[in-house]
């Protein structure tokens, strides 16, 4: 589990020196870690042996050494102030990756495989998958970078991707995959950008992908996060909470994408960021955006917007245009229930209808936004429908029998019950049943 070796290697090391406490039980003695004794901890902005040269800012957690010119042996080591190394189970790693399926291998099953530790760059894997292969039942857990990295005609399902620094699942130009019922649980703990690359999973450049049944909880950027060149996915049956920014992310992409039977819960704002939504969409157009529940987000329940001037992957200027919110619950989110674009240049032929959304508890107004031309101010109801959006949509509270406690099956007389027609893409419900 732990890669590399140390000793009198004269290569400098760029590693994971500690991590936090609460993931590794700390040694009791000095006897319990033999690195300990030899390992040299430093105020972070003190000199160090030799001459390292620029050195990676990777938090407060980086290591280095031996020395070429410094033959003692020691790992030296950036703490924050007052830490010891003595409270933290020091690894010295150097291996990159752990298990890589070469591209020329094909219809490999991987089973059962636990990887944990590697020292990982931040965009690289402990696990590289490999065309046609299946991941089923593993675990990629505390690696540096990213837990998996997924190729075309991959399946990934019932796998646990926990506490990887940058991102649990990664992949980018690939086709026909499938993410199935997994774990993407408490990555990005080493605060990598989330305008760059974290989060639960981040795929980018996808075709025909299925992201279906998985959990991602606690991370520390995005949940799910789909960017740029995405076309015809489906994100279905997904349980997001606490994620920071969204719990789902598309952004840049054009044509038939489908986000539906999701539950967003309880998402975080970034450092520094209001973005703090259940489901966000950017620069995209012709998604299909239903049936999915969004409560008790920091800032908005579900929104679509228009952010930049960048070029889609298959040439043309990006928008933020006719796509469809349909039969969405939005309540208890902190700002809206939703955010969806009256019509202006390049923002044009977004529909939204059949919603159910809650009241804004702070001031009263009920969960729509208006953002047109100069930022409009927020909207009740009915001056909302007036402007030609969810004419079917209801305003009420009274949903659920205990959506405090997030079980949420409808109360009796629910408003949420019959309101909507059924969809030719979304014709089954959150647990498989059929609409």
């Amino acid at each position: 589990t732990t890669n590399g070796r140390g000793g009198a290697s004269k290569v400098k090391l760029f590693c994971q020196a500690a991590k936090p406490a609460d993931f590794n039980a700390a040694p009791t003695d000095d006897s319990a870690n033999g690195l300990v004794p030899n390992v040299v901890a430093l105020p972070k902005d003190s000199a160090l042996p030799g001459d390292p040269g620029a050195l990676p800012a990777i938090g407060e957690w980086l290591a280095v050494g031996p020395f070429p010119d410094q033959a003692d042996g020691r790992l030296y080591v950036r703490l924050p102030p007052d830490d010891s190394p003595r409270k933290h189970q020091l690894e010295w790693g150097s291996r990159d990756m752990v298990f890589s399926i070469g591209r020329e291998v094909e219809h490999i099953h991987l089973l059962g495989l636990t990887v944990r530790h590697a020292a990982s760059r931040a965009q690289g894997s402990a696990i590289e998958d490999g065309p046609y292969t299946a991941i089923d039942g593993c675990t990629a857990e505390e690696n540096l970078g990213n837990g998996v990295r997924i190729a075309s005609y991959c399946t990934v399902r019932n796998s646990k991707l926990l506490r990887n620094g940058c991102t649990g699942l990664s992949g980018a130009r690939a086709t026909d995959v499938q993410i199935l019922n997994n774990d993407l649980i408490g990555n990005n703990w080493m605060l990598y950008d989330n305008d760059w690359h974290s989060g639960g999973l981040k795929f980018l450049f996808m075709t025909n992908t299925v992201i279906r049944g998985n959990r991602a909880i606690d991370n520390e950027s995005w949940g799910i996060w789909l960017d740029t060149g995405i076309v015809n996915s489906r994100v279905e049956g997904n349980f997001c909470r606490n994620n920071r920014s969204a719990g789902i992310f598309l952004e840049i992409s054009r044509g038939k994408n489908v986000i539906a039977n999701n539950v967003c819960l309880g998402t975080r704002p970034w450092v520094g960021s209001p973005r703090s939504d259940g489901i966000y969409m950017h620069d995209t157009s012709g998604a299909l955006i239903a049936h999915n529940l969004c409560s008790g987000n920091s800032r908005f329940g579900i929104s679509i917007n228009l952010v930049t001037n960048r070029m889609l992957a298959e040439g043309g200027l990006c928008e933020c245009s006719n796509n469809t919110i349909l039969n969405n619950v939005c309540l208890g989110n902190g700002v809206a229930g939703l955010r969806v674009p009256a019509d202006q240049p390049r923002q044009t032929g977004n529909r939204s209808d059949y919603n159910v959304v809650a009241p804004v508890e702070k001031d009263g107004s009920f969960g729509q936004v208006f953002l047109g031309p100069g930022n409009a101010p927020f909207l009740s109801l009915v001056p909302w429908q007036k402007l030609g959006f969810d004419r079917h949509s209801v305003a009420a509270t009274a949903l659920f029998r205990k959506g405090a406690q997030s079980e949420f099956l409808p109360a009796v007389g629910s408003p949420a019950i019959g309101l909507c027609p059924v969809l030719e893409d979304v014709p089954a419900d959150f647990d498989g049943k059929p609409r």
